[in-house]
């Protein structure tokens, strides 16, 4: 249903249009966001069902009291945020097995990287690489589910810039995928022969099999629905902008992001300036996005915890913190322990910052973020839980992960030292 709609929508971004064919092309891409969303949770949600079936008929065969420890048994499932990132290296590869490639990369500032690949005749084939690369990885942005920020498709520095760190660092994402699978293969092996035989050890090799080819479908979703469609419906948009500033509606094609659904289709029927407007929501835009958003408006309804949310989204309750022993907590996300170098992150503008090694501390993550895991040596966030994407990702990367802490990115600074002890979903803040 999705890649049938994306090449229309591509085509319509391409080709000049009437008021009247733009009006009624920006109703389908609105009637299909409606269908897109029911189906996105049609998606996802049977895979979340699948972990929580797992969990207990888990706790319930071997007795241990750590049931997240089957989404341990799930890494190593190949998705299509991984497979961005592997691609991304194989280029890297390129780089680095190349004399005059690597001179392009190596101590240049982002936005000269493709003017010195243009200057060689191998940096020219890289280019086309490249392009290829952002034909099928390239329709995402920034920050997903919006239509304001460049997507990488219309920019080759996004991905240039990745590529450009990724050279500085020692890493086979090939062999390492690889030993995910292995290990995960071998505890797999190691659980069942803990497990005595009875009807329940069937049923959890039953549902471990459905969630396993399920896994991969959380990363996918992100790939075709979170980022491919707002990205591809950006550039139809931009289009319609052009349209509109031709008619004078708006000074500029991005302009056109500062509508809302029923005003762009009144200025569609009738074209009138709206340049004030434009201004004045600019303005808005920017106040809002350095607003600090309360956790709820109102009084929160006082329910009981829901096993899978808290899963999803982090635990409930106000934030886990010991001043005296210099500790916070969250979700224990993806086990080991680490110690290094906080660097706070933001948004992907940051993304630079980040060196090999020191620990990734930030609001939460999305896909565009999955870039960054290779550098990492450990990850905290705000907001989170063991199935939210940071936490999907940080186990396929073997990375320590505390999240849903609620406070990481208010009590830390960079260069602080911390702990990280994703197995007890601990941070011990060591120096500050």
């Amino acid at each position: 249903m999705f890649l049938p709609f994306y090449t229309e929508v591509k085509r319509n971004a391409e080709r000049p249009l009437s008021l009247k064919e733009a009006e009624e092309k920006v109703k389908e891409l609105h009637d299909f966001y409606k269908k897109a969303w029911q189906l996105h949770f049609e998606i996802v949600m049977p895979r979340s069902d699948l972990g929580m079936i797992l969990e207990e008929l888990y706790g319930a065969l071997t007795g241990d009291e750590n049931t997240a420890y089957v989404y341990d048994l799930l890494e190593g499932v190949m998705n299509k945020s991984l497979e961005t990132d592997q691609a991304l290296w194989e280029l890297t590869d390129k780089v680095k097995r190349s004399g005059p490639l690597k001179q392009a990369f190596t101590d240049q500032k982002s936005e000269d990287i493709e003017a010195n690949l243009l200057g060689t005749a191998e940096g020219r084939e890289f280019l086309k690489n490249l392009q290829n690369f952002l034909d099928e990885y390239g329709y995402r942005s920034a920050n997903s589910h919006e239509f304001i920020d460049e997507t990488w498709v219309e920019n080759p520095l996004h991905a240039l810039s990745i590529i450009a760190g990724y050279v500085r660092k020692d890493y086979d994402f090939k062999k390492n995928y690889e030993d995910v699978v292995k290990k995960r293969e071998e505890s797999y092996h190691d659980v069942l022969a803990k497990m005595p035989e009875c009807q329940e050890k069937k049923q959890f090799k039953l549902f471990y099999g459905w969630a396993l080819d399920a896994w991969g479908l959380d990363e996918d979703h992100h790939f075709y629905i979170d980022a491919m469609l707002p990205a591809t419906a950006r550039l139809f948009l931009l289009n319609v902008g052009t349209l509109l500033a031709d008619h004078q509606v708006i000074h500029q094609p991005q302009d056109i992001f500062h509508f809302y659904y029923d005003e762009l289709l009144e200025v569609l029927k009738t074209p009138v300036a709206s340049h004030e407007l434009i201004v004045n929501r600019k303005q808005e835009f920017e106040e809002n996005r350095h607003k600090k958003t309360p956790p709820a408006y109102g009084t929160p309804p006082q329910t009981g915890e829901d096993p899978l949310l808290e899963r999803i989204f982090g635990k409930m309750g106000p934030p886990e913190v010991d001043e005296t022993q210099k500790i916070f907590k969250g979700s224990a996300a993806s086990r080991g322990v680490y110690t290094g170098v906080v660097k706070i992150i933001s948004d992907p503008s940051q993304f630079s910052k980040l060196k090999q090694g020191e620990v990734l501390v930030c609001e939460t993550t999305a896909p565009a973020w999955t870039t960054l895991f290779s550098l990492a040596g450990a990850i905290v966030t705000n907001a989170g839980g063991i199935l939210s994407h940071a936490g999907t990702v940080a186990r396929e990367y073997k990375l320590p992960a505390v999240l849903g802490t609620k406070v990481a990115v208010d009590l830390l600074k960079d260069g602080d030292v911390v702990t990280v002890d994703g197995t007890n979903g601990v941070v011990t803040i060591e120096q500050q």
